[in-house]
């Protein structure tokens, strides 16, 4: 069968509420023809089965492919919505809005991203590490509660004197939570926080939302506490970084002023690892 037969044939799974047979027939077609639709496609399949992390991970594999293709954008939307992430959520409803200002749907999540606040962590028990193509996982139901998004109270005005890092994580959505809660504060925050994580997970956890923005404050993190940490600690993370499947795509959005920093940064270990990094980051 051919690409296009595989999607319409996972379409017509998906109109069955046959949601884990349109999943297959999508995977299969994109393992002809990587195409928005199709991913947008499989993406609410996952919305449906509440595989919110593969939903999110293949709607943004989407707006990659296709920047233009509202239902990928929208889709993607949905996803951080359901996991919390409401700022990532309300920008791009914006991006929609802005091109599609009477859109009913788009204005109906505009309503739901007002009245929901972010969780302060995720609590996913399973973790489907959803690649653009094909996972080795297979599909399981998970349960998610349904108050994971509660009206907005008001907060009495208080100074954060001190900002405690979050526990470290063990999953692709609870990473992402950590990450939007610490990019605006000291980098040393997420230089300290990225030496916790088991340098091993971290592909995993990393690999469906690394862009060429976290990229850049993986990096700032680390060269904030390279003068206090061992190198190795160091060159461990770096590593660990560029085996994540979207490291590819993340690094070519690095500036010549990063690179400069992390040409200085390599020059801190050993020999080996050294060329290792060079030809991967630089």
């Amino acid at each position: 069968m051919s690409a296009d037969e595989l999607r319409t044939r996972g379409n017509d799974f998906f109109k069955k509420s046959m949601f884990h047979n349109a999943i297959d027939s999508y995977t299969k077609s994109l393992e002809l023809s990587v195409s928005a639709l199709t991913l947008a496609n499989r993406a609410q399949a996952h919305l449906k089965l509440a595989h919110f992390e593969s939903a999110y991970a293949d709607a943004d594999a989407a707006v990659a492919n296709d920047e233009v293709y509202a239902k990928g954008r929208y889709r993607r939307a949905m996803a951080a919505l359901k996991l919390g992430l409401v700022e990532r959520a309300r920008r791009d409803c914006e991006k929609l809005l802005k091109d599609d200002p009477k859109n009913k749907e788009f204005l109906k999540l505009a309503d739901e991203i007002k009245s929901a606040k972010r969780v302060s962590r995720v609590q996913l028990h399973h973790v489907n590490k959803c690649e653009m193509i094909r996972s080795n996982t297979p599909l399981m139901e998970i349960a998610i509660e349904q108050n994971e998004f509660l009206p907005e109270e008001p907060k009495p005005e208080t100074s954060e004197k001190k900002y405690e890092l979050p526990p470290p994580a063990t999953t692709a959505s609870q990473f992402l939570v950590d990450y939007d809660a610490m990019k605006t504060r000291d980098p040393e925050y997420f230089g300290k926080y990225l030496l916790s994580l088991d340098a091993k997970r971290i592909p995993d956890i990393t690999g469906a939302f690394l862009e060429g923005d976290m990229l850049s404050a993986i990096i700032r993190g680390l060269q904030s506490v390279q003068s206090k940490v061992p190198s190795e600690d160091l060159a461990e993370r770096l590593v660990a970084v560029s085996m994540s499947p979207q490291f590819e795509v993340a690094v070519m959005f690095l500036e010549e002023s990063e690179k400069r920093d992390l040409e200085a940064m390599f020059r801190l270990f050993e020999k080996e690892k050294e060329d290792f990094l060079r030809q991967r980051y630089l």
